[in-house]
């Protein structure tokens, strides 16, 4: 039996009973679950912990929350954008920014967000991500093709970007994700990048939302994807990153403080209806966290000047099987909103020209 399921040895199935008559008085063998079952217990447990030591600090963290855009001076790896908005002046035209959000596997849906706004030649100026939106935002801002994009989606297996071990600090190697992104773009800094972007992390130490900027891609997409408690945290200057979801799943406001005139944002948290069938504890689990997600959320989604909220459905988040739905329900969530993104800049251009008269 693997060392995953090893974690929860002696955990009963619901489904045992007692036996009486001749079984009575002896002592019951308890059934095991699989040992993939206990991982993604496992794996619900330590999100729904953290979910709930997110909700009771919610208060003290929207007035202590320290947003790193322009504030802070960067250094190295654990660097924030002093200056993003000065690479992106232009007179003619509004800044768009778009924000991928974070939702595990579910955010293959933001490839499909970027195949309308690339057919459509929208512009993109610069993208914030969080979690598995910092590893779509790299491979964007790289220049790779859309085509190339969504074959890297459908092709991508769990064991591509997971590894499971064991140690005090985690049960998955996060070395893997940065593997992952250097394969497809190379050892890039961010200023190789063809697009700017901003990666957001979370000191865990002091619940500080860290936007990253500079120094190597791949290393700042580990640590924005770094869950924590299941894989060991980035230590970057006296710092310890997690994922960047664990204070802002959509980071509407970085974008904000960087510059941007009109926001785009892709929350692909779970949508949150009483048609969901809960028929055994693991399901409540992922409701429980996929209501919270939705909650935590709701302020950042209610400043985005265009909400895309692709519907994927139940996609558990480290679920590369349906990858080509989650793309399609991208694609077709963006294309609902295209009338709302070019009236707002059409009315942008128009007060850019105003204001430059």
């Amino acid at each position: 039996e693997s060392t995953i399921g090893n974690l929860f040895r002696g955990l009963p199935r619901t489904d045992v009973h007692k036996r009486s008559g001749r079984h009575r008085g002896v002592t019951r063998k308890l059934a095991l679950i699989s040992p993939a079952s206990r991982f993604v217990l496992l794996l619900l447990l330590v999100g729904l912990s953290l979910a709930c030591a997110h909700n009771q600090a919610i208060d003290k963290q929207a007035k202590d929350l320290v947003l790193t855009s322009r504030e802070q001076v960067s250094s190295a790896l654990l660097a924030v954008q002093p200056a993003l908005s000065a690479e992106l002046d232009n007179p003619e035209r509004p800044r768009i920014a778009l924000v991928l959000g974070s939702g595990g596997t579910r955010g293959i849906a933001h490839i499909g967000v970027l195949r309308v706004l690339r057919r459509e030649h929208i512009p993109i100026d610069f993208v914030v991500g969080s979690s598995v939106g910092s590893i779509v935002g790299a491979l964007f801002c790289s220049g790779i093709s859309q085509e190339n994009l969504e074959q890297i989606a459908v092709t991508s297996k769990r064991r591509d970007i997971f590894r499971y071990v064991i140690s005090k600090n985690g049960v998955i190697d996060g070395a893997r994700v940065e593997a992952f992104i250097n394969r497809h773009i190379g050892q890039r800094s961010f200023d190789e990048l063809k697009i700017p972007l901003a990666v957001v992390t979370t000191d865990i130490r002091t619940g500080e939302e860290i936007v990253i900027a500079h120094g190597d891609v791949a290393r700042a997409v580990r640590a924005s994807c770094t869950f924590p408690g299941l894989m060991a945290p980035m230590k970057a200057n006296g710092r310890m990153l997690v994922d960047g979801g664990v204070v802002d799943k959509l980071p509407v406001t970085v974008a904000n403080n960087l510059g941007a005139d009109i926001v785009i944002a892709v929350d692909v948290t779970a949508n949150t209806t009483n048609h969901v069938k809960l028929t055994n504890m693991v399901e409540v689990l992922v409701q429980t966290l996929n209501v919270m997600a939705r909650q935590m959320t709701r302020g950042q989604a209610e400043l985005a000047d265009v909400l895309i909220r692709p519907q994927v459905g139940q996609q558990w988040m480290l679920d590369f099987k349906n990858a080509q739905k989650c793309i399609d329900a991208g694609a077709e969530a963006t294309t609902a909103v295209l009338p709302r993104i070019r009236a707002l800049l059409s009315q942008a251009n128009r007060q850019k020209k105003q204001i430059a008269q």
